[in-house]
């Protein structure tokens, strides 16, 4: 078997895109990039209900103040998970935008505020950084996805 340069395999992936897609310079089949997205939202919860920011650091805890609010509604109040009813984090949704971006966002303008200032800090908020996929393990996750999608179209090409 030969060796495949990089170069080779750049240029099969583009002749591969061209094939699949009439121009469409991504060689994923419909659905992969909802994947993608649907995954790095997994991520995100699931990362961020173990109170993890998206750097893998735990988050800053709650302020005194707020501790008592959760503790009075019975809501977990450390680690910080940032869901005291869960509207927020519901909210967010995966938008495909052909032909290979995907973004992740929030359907709800009041969840999408209050995301930022959880993202960001405020005056009287801690900066909890969580809606970020970036670590090398999340990535890597999130490569195999596309991957797989990749894969897919290979095999189709070949049958």
């Amino acid at each position: 078997m030969a060796d495949i340069t990089p170069d080779d395999l750049a240029r099969l992936l583009r002749e591969l895109a061209d094939d699949l897609g009439d121009n469409d310079p991504t060689p994923l089949p419909d659905g992969t990039l909802e994947g993608i997205g649907h995954m790095a939202l997994d991520i995100i919860v699931t990362r961020t209900k173990m109170g993890i920011d998206a750097d893998g650091h735990p988050f800053a805890p709650y302020a005194a103040s707020y501790t008592k609010v959760r503790a009075a509604k019975g809501r977990r109040v450390a680690p910080p998970d940032l869901a005291m009813t869960g509207a927020m984090v519901s909210s967010a949704t995966v938008d495909v935008q052909p032909p290979d971006t995907v973004v992740l966002k929030f359907l709800d303008r009041r969840a999408s505020e209050i995301a930022g200032y959880h993202n960001e800090g405020t005056r009287r908020m801690a900066e909890r950084h969580w809606f970020d996929v970036k670590r090398p393990e999340e990535l890597q996750a999130l490569a195999e996805e596309a991957g797989g999608g990749v894969a897919v179209a290979i095999e189709a090409r070949l049958s």
